[in-house]
């Protein structure tokens, strides 16, 4: 695929779950032509053909995403269990990125998730792309309080057992390398 036509496919379907999000259901006449999140929907997809819009809808039915009956155009698109838990992770990122204060505490991060569940590479990455200090392989680090959010995550992927967090004032030798990381993110320590 080209990157023009999977940059403008990613904008669809992002717009999409965020739609469904809000509203819980969209039809298909209404993603295509005049409905209640008309003006929204064309703002949003301005520019995108009605092509590129179907496919993007059939790709993500196929996907097991949304479900729509596609003979009857009037009929909702709704997000089944695997969208609903595709937008929850994009929220949960979300949640990562906002402003806080350091409350002058280390939250360490250790998991002991098995190498054969994907679930461990999952975490790995969410906590990395939300700017965790990565202290060893299962051991990470946050300035933050963020206890609800990584427990729900965990909860989210079934991994609870699996995820333990900490709460300490110094990080020891680890502490100055740490805070560089954060200071090079942008964070105020």
């Amino acid at each position: 695929m080209r990157r023009k036509t999977k940059e403008s496919t990613r904008e669809i379907t992002r717009t999409i779950f965020e739609i469904l999000c809000v509203t819980g259901f969209v039809t298909l006449t209404g993603l295509l032509s005049n409905g209640r999140n008309a003006d929204r929907l064309f703002r949003a997809l301005a520019g995108y053909s009605v092509t590129r819009i179907r496919q993007t809808v059939r790709r993500l039915k196929l996907q097991g995403m949304i479900e729509y009956d596609p003979e009857d155009e009037q009929s909702p698109i709704v997000l089944t269990n695997n969208g609903m838990r595709r937008a929850l992770k994009r929220e949960f990122y979300r949640l990562f990125t906002k402003e806080r204060r350091w409350d002058h505490f280390w939250r360490i991060i250790m998991f002991d998730i098995p190498e054969r569940r994907k679930k461990r590479r999952t975490f790995q990455y969410a906590l990395k792309s939300a700017g965790f200090f990565r202290l060893q392989n299962s051991v990470y680090v946050t300035p933050y309080d963020m206890k609800d959010e990584i427990l729900g995550f965990a909860r989210m992927h079934r991994i609870l057992p699996d995820v333990c967090i900490a709460v300490t004032p110094n990080l020891g030798p680890f502490e100055t390398e740490a805070r560089l990381h954060f200071i090079r993110l942008g964070c105020r320590l």
